[in-house]
């Protein structure tokens, strides 16, 4: 190699290290200028860089160390929004809900609790039935209103590894009674057509009567009995309810009554619900009676009584206990009366007033002389009024007598009184003398 060669090789070498010191410069002065944009230029003194040493960290590793960068500040601020949006409390979403509602079956207006949640929760719900006189819940599939018993709701809300339950308890409930139907059939011939007439508990009928059951949810048990009575104090009492032959309905049997005789009926649902239906059957008519009371001279009062309750007539007035009528009616009537029970069951009546009638014969022969004479022949009063009444007279005021259809033969002016409950129903005055009769 020449001594040219020699020194080119000199200058390129210079050249390079030149270069890489240049290279060196610059990055020292764009780490320096990013460590000041990071500190507080009010408290940050400029300081010559050190030269690196082998075995000792840099200063680009100390500044890295102590300061954080600003998308580390970022990051942390949202790590304590999630947290704080994980710990949200989700029983505020359940504020709206009961722990226990009783509701009546089959009542279409109750509707579950609706929880409103917000995005990314999930709500779970579950059924849980415990049937009427059940002792355990089990598992359904829904919530049913038609159903009796308690369900138990169970509802799960879930967010972010969080977790709410809260529980509602549905009582449904029975309280309806069963309704006990009772109908009688009317046939019309003329037209061929059959009708049915309801008949409400407490009445009385002259008919078969057939008997049905129905409730809103289903009818469990059903019995009846005829009543027995006794005499209690002479007056007829139903037997206790333990003497009753009490005889059970079989509900897929169509049931009718015919006999005679009272009956009491009781149906039940499954919630013990009961429903007591009594209806008489009879057809007997009404033994009756007829009695009369004299008000005054022209009228006469006409009751007529039976041994049990008569249904009401036009122009008649019922007595309070329904068994006897009543009614004014004027002397000398005659009129047939048909009177009813309550099961419609008819008696006749015949009513028959008489005027009070008092007149006075002589020798067998009606007369209407007020003088009388006891040589023109026997003298006798001859009356027409009701058994209740008393026909008395009196001799010149003396104290009356009751008159005993014997003849008068003394002196004197008469009168005659008719009298019924101490009241003067009619009178009647003449004179009777005995002094001979001239030719």
């Amino acid at each position: 190699m020449n001594a040219d060669d020699k020194k080119s090789l000199w200058i390129l070498a210079f050249l390079l290290i030149l270069l890489v010191g240049f290279l060196i410069a610059i990055r020292g002065c764009n780490k320096k200028e990013q460590n000041d944009d990071l500190k507080d230029p009010q408290t940050i003194e400029t300081t010559p860089s050190p030269t690196p040493k082998t075995n000792q960290p840099s200063e680009e590793e100390n500044i890295s160390t102590n300061v954080t960068p600003i998308h580390n500040v970022v990051d942390q601020e949202k790590v304590e929004e999630v947290k704080a949006e994980s710990t949200l409390d989700l029983a505020q979403y359940f504020s709206e809900v009961s722990s226990s509602y009783q509701v009546e079956l089959g009542d279409d207006s109750f509707l579950l609790p609706q929880i409103e949640v917000g995005n990314g929760m999930l709500l779970k719900v579950e059924y849980y039935l415990k049937g009427l006189y059940e002792d355990h819940y089990y598992k359904v599939s829904d919530f049913d209103i038609g159903k009796l018993g308690t369900y138990k709701i169970v509802y799960t809300l879930s967010y972010k590894g969080q977790s709410y339950t809260q529980e509602a308890i549905i009582d449904i409930l029975d309280t309806e009674a069963p309704i006990v139907e009772g109908m009688i059939e009317n046939y019309d011939p003329s037209t061929g057509i059959t009708s049915y007439e309801p008949v409400r508990s407490g009445s009385k009928i002259n008919r078969n009567i057939q008997i049905s059951f129905r409730d809103n949810h289903e009818v469990s048990y059903a019995e009846y009995y005829k009543a027995k009575y006794e005499k209690i104090d002479d007056v007829e009492t139903i037997e206790q309810e333990g003497m009753q032959e009490i005889i059970e309905i079989d509900l897929e049997q169509q049931l009718i009554l015919y006999e005679d005789g009272e009956y009491h009926i009781r149906v039940y649902d499954f919630s013990s619900n009961v429903t007591e239906y009594i209806v008489t059957i009879d057809r007997t008519n009404p033994i009756v009676q007829i009695q009369y009371f004299r008000i005054d001279k022209d009228h006469t009062s006409v009751t007529i009584e039976s041994q049990e309750e008569l249904q009401a007539i036009s122009g008649w007035s019922l007595s309070e206990n329904h068994r006897s009528i009543n009614r004014i009616y004027a002397n000398n009537q005659h009129e047939e009366v048909t009177v009813y029970d309550l099961a419609g069951n008819p008696s006749v009546v015949t009513v028959e007033t008489t005027n009070v009638s008092i007149k006075v014969h002589q020798g067998g022969v009606e007369t209407s002389s007020i003088n009388l004479n006891t040589n023109e022949g026997e003298i006798k009063v001859v009356f027409q009024i009701s058994p209740n009444m008393e026909l008395r007279y009196s001799v010149e005021q003396s104290q009356f007598v009751s008159y005993q259809n014997e003849a008068l033969t003394t002196p004197g002016h008469y009168t005659f009184q008719v009298i019924l409950d101490g009241r003067i129903m009619d009178s009647l005055e003449f004179d009777i003398s005995n002094v001979p009769v001239g030719d």
